[in-house]
């Protein structure tokens, strides 16, 4: 409501500000409006995670009508509610926020779920295999690649942080910023960029 009201006082409406005035209050509100937007989406990222440790990750499709259009949309629910469909919680089994999230729950004494499903089957990957907590870049064309294999690493026995690459210099770039500062564990490189060579 701040940008319509400042429309309105400022010199493109009824002139009652300046227009120094007007940039001003113009450049407040966007900054302010964003770091609402921002306190907003961490705070419902913290309420998802929240019930997904307490009631796991059980979702339902419900259709609303949105614009004059029906839009199937998830909604989490408690185990109790018979439309509910329990999904994997693989993706963030491993992430250590939620790990640490968990934990502090615990220690509230909220009652969380006793157990995620990591989806990692320790045995099938060798006796005494030992995977620790790293960090790979991914050099890639595009971006769209970049869930899917944080979806994969995440399902992992160990935290692995993922960092993209957009093209083969950007790569380059970060494997010296990262040998500068202690190296990474490891690149992988879209295959698109290996014919080149």
């Amino acid at each position: 409501t701040m940008f319509p009201i400042l429309f309105l006082l400022g010199p493109e409406g009824l002139g009652e500000m300046s227009a120094y005035m007007s940039t001003i209050l113009t450049t407040i509100a966007d900054i302010l409006s964003k770091q609402i937007w921002g306190l907003l989406g961490h705070h419902l990222r913290v309420s998802i995670y929240r019930h997904i440790l307490i009631h796991g990750d059980i979702r339902k499709t419900t259709i609303m009508q949105v614009g004059g259009e029906e839009v199937e949309v998830e909604e989490f629910v408690d185990a109790d509610d018979e439309d509910g469909v329990e999904q994997s919680t693989s993706v963030l089994a491993n992430r250590e926020s939620f790990v640490n999230m968990g934990e502090n729950l615990k220690k509230q004494g909220v009652e969380v779920r006793a157990k995620l499903e990591p989806h990692y089957d320790h045995e099938a990957a060798g006796a005494g295999v030992v995977i620790e907590a790293g960090r790979i870049i991914l050099a890639v064309p595009d971006m769209s690649m970049v869930d899917f294999f944080r979806a994969q690493l995440s399902q992992l026995p160990a935290p692995i942080e993922l960092v993209p690459a957009l093209g083969i210099d950007n790569a380059v770039q970060l494997v010296q910023q990262a040998a500068a500062l202690g190296g990474c564990d490891f690149v992988l490189v879209h295959p698109e960029y290996l014919k080149d060579m």
